[in-house]
């Protein structure tokens, strides 16, 4: 309805200025009679003008009115753009992983030797001779040359002095030869009154017996009225199966013992190993002392 009424309005403002457009054409025609035509060909010109402009005016006023009578629709904001967000940056390059070290080539496993063939029996015997001479060279490398045992002062891992006796059968013993062929001596000091050590004298002789091969025994009467025949005697009623002989009570105290019966130990290398003093009253406790010296 608004717009109806609005183009009613503009209706009769185009009327109105054409009316007084001719009133006023009127009063000019009766006031200038002479009038070229060229005049009135420019008044109907400027008339036409004035027309126009009143026209486009009134189209002006038209499109102004509609503008404003036209309800515009709620205008939307255009959303803001996003800001500006910076690019991101690309993922920092990550250098490219070093190539694993090279790894030297594994060395083709050695070349085994060839197995050697098999030895002849002369070889085989030859080699036994060598290790036996060897092991000859090695036998009582520790031992004390040229020096008194009566004037010794001896303990266990010291090296044994070197002695000579004469058994009371007559023959001559020496430590150094002994220990060529045996595993150990056993150097034991007693007397013929001793009773502990008449007591020890049968397990001693049971124990040599079975290990005689690998052991030797040199038992030596400290008494000095014990001669010679006097302990020959002893050793022929006792049965001992072993080296009998008399010598210094010296030689029991250079081994820090003034008791009998006392045993001492020395290994194929010449070595005091073991000072034992006392009665060993048990075959076993013989035995057991071998065992721990033998091969």
């Amino acid at each position: 309805m608004k717009k109806g009424v609005i183009i009613l309005i503009i209706g009769c403002m185009v009327l109105s200025l054409c009316a007084c457009g001719n009133k006023q054409t009127s009063q000019n025609n009766d006031s200038q009679s002479e009038i070229t035509e060229d005049e009135s060909v420019h008044g109907d010109d400027a008339e036409t003008e004035s027309i126009e402009t009143v026209s486009t005016e009134i189209e002006h006023t038209q499109v102004v009115v509609g503008t404003e009578v036209q309800e515009k629709p709620q205008s939307t904001e255009t959303p803001a753009p996003s800001q500006n967000t910076e690019t991101p940056a690309p993922p920092q390059s990550t250098e490219t992983p070093a190539p694993p070290q090279n790894t030297e080539t594994p060395a083709p496993p050695q070349n085994t030797e060839t197995p050697a063939p098999p030895q002849s029996s002369e070889e085989v015997e030859s080699e036994s001779e060598s290790e036996a001479t060897e092991q000859e060279e090695e036998r009582g490398k520790y031992l004390v040359r040229d020096q008194n045992l009566s004037t010794a002062s001896l303990a266990v891992g010291d090296g044994m002095y070197d002695f000579t006796i004469t058994t009371s059968n007559g023959e001559t013993v020496m430590l150094s030869e002994l220990l060529k062929e045996k595993d150990m001596v056993l150097l034991n000091f007693w007397a013929t009154w001793c009773g502990p050590c008449k007591r020890e004298f049968p397990y001693m002789s049971q124990a040599y017996n079975l290990y005689k091969d690998d052991v030797e025994i040199v038992a030596l009467d400290i008494d000095a009225y014990d001669t010679q025949a006097v302990v020959e005697q002893f050793r022929i009623d006792n049965n001992l199966p072993f080296k009998v002989g008399n010598c210094s009570s010296s030689w029991l105290f250079a081994f820090g013992s003034n008791s009998i019966p006392t045993s001492v130990i020395i290994d194929r290398y010449g070595t005091i190993c073991e000072i034992e003093v006392g009665a060993i009253t048990s075959v076993e406790g013989f035995t057991s002392i071998f065992e721990r010296y033998i091969d």
